[in-house]
């Protein structure tokens, strides 16, 4: 196969070339430029943050001392006047004495020039002999009412005196015993609070002023102008964006139109103290050294790109001989030998290229030889191939018959093994339905012992009732001899009445004789008379009773004669009975015997059932997963027919292959003219 040719220009390079030297600038000039924008920019804002943070702290900490300082000043006049305060409570001074203490502490402290007054509810006022303080209508004075709210010493809002100054007063109420309230007091003037606002800053170039929170009015500024102002009404943004945070009392540090600015109360005093300073004053110095770094890093950039432009030169040189060396291996051509000296990187390059450039001689020869083998192993191959497929074939067809058989086994193999299971069911059920055969039998035989005990009983109660029936038939038998004895003396007893009687109407007939001697007598005899034919009705009734009692013995005695010949004929069955029931509970218990062994049995036939169920199950699981086998085997059957011919094409195929690879390898030349 003939070579592209590359297209070249006139200077012998191809079209479209660029020298390694000018892309290697162009690569790493953009690198460095942008590493030392990244440097510069990183170190900029690094030394910024850090001048920032700097700042930050050093605001705070200046914006801390001076609200510190406030509020020593302020508790430090608080503490002053709150002891002159407790020692007018605890002396029970005159008027001339107060005057002595106010007099006495007439410029004691430069903080209350006026010195100290007291003001009492019913109007009388006391202060300093040389103080100016006007103290008419001190009512409605600033000071009086706001002593009227506290008893501890603490200080007004700022208001104006007459004299139009702006003032704040420490008052408080005095806690004596007296009905009459008194206030004392006195006026302090802000100047040196404002010396602190103004003289405390730590910061160079930073702004501080003391605003009341009360009316936002301006307690101390630099600008005297300012003073007394509400914040904001100057028009200024910065003003009025500082009234915002004020009037939303959120005290901390913000960065307001480019000023730092850190606000902090002082205190419980209601007062604001706010210090700012501008953002260009800070980072003036930041900004100097920014442009710095940028000029630096600028003049840097060019003189690296100068130094690594004759620096590639000197190390590209030596590339342009690798270059044709390369260009000539490209184009097949492996005969050429690279001669290079030194030590660096390029020279072991070109030994390297040339060690390659031997190392692809000997390749591409194995590869000639390889070529020519691995044609003839492609006949050889596809023969194989092609007896391999028909023998896959041949087994492909005896696998499916194979699994058509196995399925066959199986469906007879699960047959079995449902009809082992319904066996096993069967039996089972048998066992259970023995089981409570068993339990019946053995009731059975319990209820036959207690019938045979019971008709043993009734057997023994029915000698019992015999023995009694005899010797009830004796005791009638007596009441009939003694009934009879009865009769004879009965008729003893009739024929005496019957006597007496007789011996009445005589003894009756003798009194009537008598006469009247004799009518005690009479009366005697008949009563005797009457008492003997009295005994003769009872004798009558007597026999009829007793011949009633001589029947009803006899058909008792009859009925006892019966009973008694019942009585022995039921003991004669009863004790049949007993003989029946003693074969009955002797069948039953063989009949038990014989159910446990059947139990016995069945139990057997159940563990064989279910081994038969068991191993059927076992069989027709490995039925089917020899089906399941046997299916896997004939699609790998199916897979190696298809691969057999799909290595029969690949055969052919490498065949092909070889054949155009050693088409290919012979386009490369590896003989040297010299050989």
């Amino acid at each position: 196969m003939p070579q592209k040719k590359t297209s070249k220009g006139t200077s012998g390079k191809p079209r479209g070339f660029k020298s390694m030297q000018a892309e290697m600038l162009a690569i790493i000039v953009p690198i460095v430029t942008a590493l030392v924008i990244v440097l510069i920019t990183v170190s900029y804002n690094v030394s910024k943050n850090m001048i920032k943070q700097s700042s930050e702290e050093l605001l705070q900490s200046s914006v801390a001392s001076q609200a510190s300082k406030i509020k020593d000043w302020v508790d430090q006049n608080l503490g002053t006047l709150s002891s002159i305060k407790q020692t007018v409570e605890r002396s029970n001074f005159t008027d001339a004495d107060i005057q002595n203490v106010l007099d006495g502490f007439y410029g004691y402290d430069t903080d209350f020039p006026e010195g100290i007054y007291i003001a009492s509810a019913d109007g009388k006022t006391y202060k300093a002999s040389d103080s100016e303080k006007i103290m008419t209508d001190f009512q409605n004075a600033e000071w009086y009412k706001h002593g009227l709210t506290t008893v501890n010493m603490s200080i007004t809002t700022p208001y104006q005196d007459a004299d139009g100054a702006k003032i704040i007063s420490a008052t408080g109420m005095l806690v004596e015993d007296s009905d009459t309230v008194r206030v004392i007091g006195a006026d302090m003037s802000l100047d040196a609070v404002t010396i602190i606002v103004n003289s405390s800053i730590s910061m160079e170039g930073a702004t501080s002023f003391l605003v009341d929170s009360n009316d936002m009015a301006i307690l101390a500024h630099r600008d005297n102008a300012l003073l007394g102002t509400t914040i904001g009404s100057d028009g200024s943004k910065f003003m009025s964006k500082v009234a915002d945070k004020l009037n939303a009392r959120q005290y901390d540090l913000f960065e307001i139109e480019g000023n730092m600015t850190c606000i902090k109360e002082v205190g419980s005093t209601g007062w604001i103290l706010v210090s700012y300073i501008p953002d260009s004053i800070i980072f003036a110095d930041s900004n100097k050294l920014g442009n710095l770094m940028l000029i630096i890093g600028v003049i840097s950039v060019v003189l690296l790109a100068f130094v690594l432009s004759k620096i590639i030169k000197y190390l590209v040189k030596p590339i342009a001989g690798l270059t044709k060396n390369i260009t000539d291996m490209s184009s097949g051509d492996f005969t050429i030998k690279i001669d290079n000296k030194g030590q660096d990187e390029i020279a072991v390059m070109g030994r390297s290229l040339d060690s390659f450039s031997g190392s692809m001689r000997h390749m591409i020869a194995d590869i000639r030889q390889a070529a020519d083998d691995l044609s003839e192993q492609s006949e050889t191959s596809s023969d194989v191939a092609n007896n391999m497929y028909e023998a896959a074939k041949i087994q492909g067809q005896s696998m499916t018959q194979l699994k058509d058989t196995v399925n066959q086994l199986s469906e007879s193999v699960n047959e079995i093994a449902g009809n082992a299971t319904v066996l096993a069911n069967v039996v089972s059920d048998t066992r259970e339905k023995g089981t409570e055969a068993d339990e019946k039998i053995k009731q059975t035989v319990e209820v036959s012992i207690k019938a045979k005990r019971e008709m043993e009983e009734v057997g023994s109660a029915m000698d019992k009732i015999l023995e009694n029936m005899n010797n009830l038939q004796e005791a009638i038998n007596k009441v009939g001899k003694s009934s009879e004895e009865i009769t004879e003396i009965i008729g003893l007893i009739g024929e005496i009445a019957d006597e007496t009687n007789l011996l009445s109407l005589n003894a009756s007939i003798e009194a009537a004789r008598a006469g009247e001697a004799g009518k005690g007598f009479a009366v005697v005899a008949s009563q005797i008379g009457k008492l003997a034919a009295t005994s003769t009705e009872s004798v009558n009734t007597i026999g009829g009773l007793i011949e009633q009692v001589r029947d009803l013995v006899a058909d008792a005695v009859a009925q006892a004669n019966n009973s008694a010949k019942n009585i022995d004929e039921s003991s004669a069955s009863i004790k049949g009975s007993v003989d029946t029931f003693d074969e009955i509970y002797n069948n039953i218990q063989e009949t038990n015997v014989l159910i446990k062994e059947f139990l016995t049995k069945i139990e057997e036939v159940d563990r064989v059932a279910t081994n038969v169920a068991a191993v059927s199950e076992e069989q027709a699981a490995s039925s089917q997963e020899i089906l399941a086998t046997s299916e896997t085997m004939v699609e790998q059957a199916d897979n190696i027919t298809e691969n057999s011919q799909k290595v029969a094409d690949d055969s052919t195929n490498l065949a092909k292959t070889s054949e155009s690879l050693s088409e290919h390898m012979s386009k490369f030349n590896i003989e040297s003219e010299e050989d």
